[in-house]
């Protein structure tokens, strides 16, 4: 008999393995940005500022901190990087161009960090022609180097209209002392979509020019139509400035008008947006960019999955009814969600949004269990999404058979008790 209850008790224990390796499969596809179609990490950027004779390109990098192989000093945490670029044409390489780049963390956390990262530009000049740009970055202490995906440099690239590819960037006032206080976006050439204003720089050869005019479409609609006349008369160069890519003036090379828009960026949502830039009554030179949300929530990523999770701050006949649209409209249906609760209405962006999905995220990630891998479902993640993190956490092991685990929030005058009866961390809300 002792022996039948040991065998049932391991097919129990063998059926919650199966059982959380089966739900991990799932939620796995949370685990990282790498996982979704079109969500890959934006690593390199590529900008050009043409000359009369000659295009100068540069190729600038942003590498996360958990890319890094951090190594320990005595609590100082430092990992490098090497990026090699092989510039080939024809299939032959006709140059090669590197950079090297040392970085310190704070802490341990910091170095799993996703929105921290190490940048740098490498700039080379090219005659017109067709080139592939084959990157390797190679992280110091580990064996295996990585080839990023190349860039493309084509005849387009040196042709000289009257307006020239646009430069993403942000205000940023930094203590380098330079002309101008533009720091590179450094995504990718995409636009960021967040709650931060995006600069974009229209460069136009003919300096006789007093303004443009711009509109801006997603989706087949006209999202912004405007003219524009401020601007900036400059020969312009990328350099390196305390960890960042500015954009300056630069003591030689041709001086270009650069046109300035602003104010645009926090109109669009994310995906493929068209600029159709215009001198005068010419035909208008039309330029693609993407906004990207690099720094998504993943539990945001799957739309089914971050519908589910209104459960915790609406209720379930809402939840269930947004569940009974098709699901190709589940992105629509989210959307709709949101922006009726958008605290700031002039702003795509949603902080309210962004918020929620990110306490998810930590949710799904420290308060799984072994029986529970939705740690969002979980009692303390649900509290969590809805409160946030507490101003204070206090344990109790008085109990011998019992933990219990108490969060205090004292800006709402709130405090809840949770009990792990079984120690595997199976906190469950006291009534």
């Amino acid at each position: 008999m002792m022996i039948l209850n040991t065998l049932m008790k391991s097919k129990y224990f063998l059926l919650i393995v199966i059982l959380f390796l089966l739900a991990d499969n799932f939620y796995s596809q949370l685990k990282g940005n790498e996982n979704f179609p079109g969500r890959k990490k934006p690593l390199l950027e590529k900008n050009v500022i043409i000359d009369d004779s000659i295009a100068h390109f540069f190729i600038s990098y942003r590498i996360p901190y958990k890319l890094l192989v951090f190594e320990n000093n005595n609590g100082i945490y430092l990992a490098r990087m090497n990026l090699d670029l092989d510039v080939r044409q024809s299939g032959k390489v006709v140059l090669r161009q590197s950079s090297s780049k040392g970085v310190k963390a704070d802490s341990y956390d910091n170095t799993k960090s996703s929105t921290d990262f190490v940048e740098g530009i490498i700039q080379f000049d090219l005659k017109k022609g067709e080139y592939v740009v084959i990157p390797y970055l190679n992280i110091v202490r580990n064996d295996v180097g990585i080839q990023l995906d190349s860039v493309f440099i084509k005849p387009i690239d040196f042709e000289i209209g009257k307006i020239l590819n646009p430069i993403i960037v942000e205000h940023n006032a930094d203590s380098c002392k330079k002309h101008f206080d533009f720091r590179l976006i450094n995504n990718s050439n995409t636009i960021p979509y967040s709650s931060q204003e995006s600069t974009m720089l229209i460069p136009v050869k003919n300096e006789n020019i007093s303004s443009v005019s711009v509109i801006i479409q997603q989706d087949e609609k006209e999202i912004l139509k405007k003219d524009i006349n401020k601007s900036i008369y400059s020969a312009l160069t990328l350099s390196e400035c305390n960890s960042h890519i500015i954009v300056d003036s630069a003591s030689h090379g041709q001086k270009i008008k650069y046109f300035l828009l602003d104010g645009f960026s926090s109109k669009l949502n994310e995906g493929d947006a068209k600029f159709l830039i215009k001198t005068s009554n010419e035909k208008p030179s039309e330029f693609k960019c993407n906004v990207f949300w690099s720094n998504k929530p993943k539990s945001l990523m799957i739309p089914v999955f971050a519908i589910q999770l209104l459960n915790i701050i609406t209720d379930k006949a809402k939840v269930d009814t947004m569940l009974d649209a098709d699901e190709k409209n589940y992105d629509k249906v989210l959307n709709k969600f949101w922006s009726v609760r958008n605290p700031n209405k002039n702003e795509r962006f949603n902080e309210l949004e962004a918020e929620f999905y990110r306490r998810a995220d930590y949710a799904l990630e420290n308060f799984k269990t072994l029986d529970n891998i939705n740690g969002a479902k979980s009692d303390r993640g649900k509290i969590y999404i809805r409160y946030g993190k507490p101003d204070e956490i206090k344990r109790d092991y008085s109990n011998p058979n019992a933990t219990v685990e108490i969060w205090e929030y004292i800006r709402i005058d709130k405090e809840f008790l949770f009990t792990d009866l079984n120690g595997l961390g199976n906190y469950i809300l006291g009534q």
